[in-house]
Formats: C-alpha cells, sequence, structure tokens
C-alpha cells in the first residue's frame, strides 16, 4: 500500500495521499488481533448496557484467541432488508432512529466508534414488549403540559408538544422495545481524541443553532481556517451554513448553482490539502456518518430527524469533561502498543471515568435545541421560507 500510494504521487501528485497510509497500516493491524476485537465488543456492550433495544454478542472468551473469536450466534434482519423487516412487522423508522443514536453517542458521549457500520455488520431482531409506568408518565407529561402553554398564546402548540414531549423521551429511549439493534464486527474501531471529542459536538451544535461565530472558531480549532466552516457544513449537512430553509430540507437549484460557480476553481490538489489538515480522527467519523446517512435512508428516516437525533448527542456529549486521566495515561501505555493506534484504542474515555449520567443538564442543554429547531422553523415558514 505504501509503495503504491507513493507511486500514484509520484505520477500525479494531486492525489498524493501517502499521508493516509499509517492510518490504515494501524487498522488493518488491530483488525486482525481477534483478542483487540473481542475487548472492542466487550467495551461496547458495557457503554450502552443501559439500552435495551441495543445487543452485542457476548464473547466466549475461553475459545477466542489472537487468530479465532467465538460468540453467540444470532439470527435477524439486515437494516437493507426491506421486505423482510415489513413482512416481520419491525418498524423500520424506529430503527433507523436508533441506528442514529447510538452511533451518534458512540461519537459525540463516548468517543469509542464503530468506524464499519455497513448493513453486514448490523442485524435486527424481535424483542418481547412490555409497558412501562415511565412510559406512561412522559407520554402524559406532555399532554398535559402542551394545552397548559397553547392557552397562553405564548407558542404554538404542536411546537411545544414536540420540545416537550421529545425531550421527556430522552429519558425513555426503548425502554420496552419491540426489538434490538445488533452490532456485529468490532475489528474498526476508533477511539476519538477526548479535545476532538468536544470540538466536533460543538461543530454540530453550531452547525444546528446556526452559531456562526461558534462553527468558525470550531474550524480553526479543528485546523482548517474560519472559511473552511462552509466547507464542513456542507461535507456534513449537504448545504452552506447561511441557508433558510427548514433544517433537514435540500438545497434549491439556484443554491446548488451559486455553490458549483463558487468552488468551480477548486483542484484535486486543494481537497488533498484540505484533507491533510483535517485530524485525522474527523476521517474516521465521516465514514461513520456517512454509512449511518445510508441507512437512516434506506430504513426510510428523514434527514431532519437524523440532523435532529445527531444533534442531541452532541449537546450531551457537551455536559461530559474530558478528564486529564485521559491524556496522562497515554504516555504510560506508549511502550506496550504493537503499533502507533493500539495504545491509544484501549484507553479509557471520559464516559468510562465521568459516566454520562447528568439528567438534569441533559435535559436543559437537549431542551434547548428541541425549543430552537422547532420553534425557528415555523418562524421561517411564517416569513415564507421552505
Amino acid at each position: 500500500m505504501k509503495l503504491l500510494s507513493t507511486l500514484v504521487g509520484w505520477v500525479f501528485p494531486d492525489f498524493n495521499y501517502s499521508w493516509l497510509v499509517r492510518e490504515f497500516e494501524d487498522t488493518v493491524i488491530l483488525e486482525l488481533d481477534f483478542l483487540q476485537e473481542a475487548r472492542n465488543a466487550k467495551r461496547l456492550a458495557m457503554m450502552f448496557s443501559h439500552r435495551t433495544d441495543v445487543y452485542v454478542p457476548e464473547i466466549v472468551d475461553d475459545l477466542s484467541t489472537e487468530r479465532l473469536l467465538v460468540m453467540d450466534f444470532v439470527r435477524g434482519y439486515k437494516p437493507t432488508d426491506t421486505e423482510g423487516l415489513i413482512s416481520a412487522g419491525l418498524p423500520r423508522d424506529k430503527v433507523a432512529k436508533t441506528i442514529s443514536t447510538v452511533f451518534g453517542d458512540m461519537i459525540h458521549v463516548h468517543g469509542f466508534v464503530h468506524c464499519d457500520p455497513h448493513a453486514g455488520n448490523l442485524l435486527v431482531r424481535h424483542k418481547a414488549n412490555t409497558s412501562s409506568w415511565w412510559s406512561q408518565f412522559s407520554t402524559g407529561v406532555g399532554m398535559i403540559c402542551v394545552p397548559a402553554l397553547a392557552i397562553t398564546g405564548a407558542f404554538h402548540a404542536a411546537a411545544v408538544a414536540a420540545v416537550i414531549s421529545g425531550t421527556f423521551a430522552l429519558y425513555n429511549q426503548n425502554k420496552d422495545p419491540l426489538y434490538e439493534l445488533v452490532v456485529l464486527d468490532h475489528g474498526m474501531y476508533r477511539r476519538l481524541e477526548p479535545n476532538f471529542r468536544r470540538l466536533y459536538c460543538q461543530l454540530w451544535e453550531s452547525l444546528l443553532l446556526r452559531d456562526h461565530n461558534l462553527g468558525r472558531r470550531t474550524a480553526i480549532s479543528l485546523g482548517v481556517s474560519a472559511e473552511d466552516y462552509e466547507v464542513l457544513s456542507l461535507i456534513f449537512t449537504f448545504r452552506s451554513p447561511k441557508h433558510k430553509q427548514k433544517m433537514g430540507t435540500r438545497m434549491t437549484k439556484e443554491q446548488r448553482k451559486e455553490l458549483r460557480e463558487k468552488f468551480k476553481h477548486v483542484t484535486h490538489a486543494d481537497v488533498n490539502s484540505f484533507m491533510k489538515r483535517l485530524p485525522r480522527d474527523l476521517l474516521f467519523v465521516s465514514r461513520t456518518s456517512n454509512i449511518v446517512r445510508s441507512l437512516n435512508k434506506s430504513l426510510g428516516g428523514t434527514t431532519r430527524g437524523r440532523f435532529k437525533t445527531m444533534g442531541e448527542s452532541a449537546v450531551r456529549g457537551l455536559t461530559l469533561e474530558n478528564s486529564k486521566l485521559l491524556e496522562e495515561s497515554i504516555n504510560e501505555r506508549k511502550h506496550e502498543a504493537i503499533c502507533q493506534g493500539a495504545y491509544r484504542i484501549n484507553l479509557p474515555v471520559a464516559s468510562e471515568i465521568d459516566p454520562p449520567h447528568k439528567p438534569i443538564s441533559e435535559i436543559i442543554e437537549v431542551f434547548r435545541l428541541r425549543f430552537y429547531l422547532e420553534v425557528i422553523d415555523r418562524i421561517m415558514l411564517v416569513f415564507g421560507y421552505r
């Protein structure tokens, strides 16, 4: 791979991506160690042990080695098996939200990311359904509060309903689901640098709240220029940060034409240079996000719904502080590493040192995000934006 990338770069300098080779080397080495894959699977199972709609097959330690991995055998349907999911009565729209939430939390809250979540590495299966008092209570809160607020004439009842019921639903995330999302193949993982995790959360917060000053500061902290904030917005939301449509809607023909005109002089060398300046974590996160986007679309999920889910994970991730232990422990394990990335993947993440169970601060932040998105969208509709 190194020889091939060097030769390609020598013949076509604009396509010299040899700077990526080291990252792939580390990833391949770690993927071929099945004991490392077992450690990744166990960590992920622990991180999502509070959710009853996520299942990671148990590892049979006594039969597993560096070259052999033995785990539970699980039957299920691929997320892209539309006919199978429908015939089995599995709720595709809810599965879409679960996938977005789970991988959104991996990225923003835990900073420990499965980087290969394609349809072959995920299954959906049935699970017995029961009813809980909290499920009834959270629904009741939304129905009781909405009329009271609507009477005051302060806000449109629909907007308030979406904000309140959605915020309480954050703490009722499939407590009694009809299905489980089974996560397989835990070889390709990335432990995000703590500072990057928080910066990426800030980036999503700025994109959804249209806080351009925060977005430009975050872009600079990520290693690119303030002007590149627009490029990051195009990469992750497929629209300019200055767009005036509802979040999740497509760009107009005029907007696409304007962007093509603006970037018509960008060359492959410019793209290469831009990618090289980005944190390596961002490249892996982008891969995961693009696969999740594709799965969400296949399951009938909406772009707006995915953005809201990712945004909620981001604002919850910002309530979690990075611990000094994360950086201090790096040097302690470097001498044990079989490759440059091996010491990093097994380091603890912030959620393991300081578990993210801060309901008050999380509820406030999620409420603020939902309130902004629901109310601002309706204001835009009033003024004629679509």
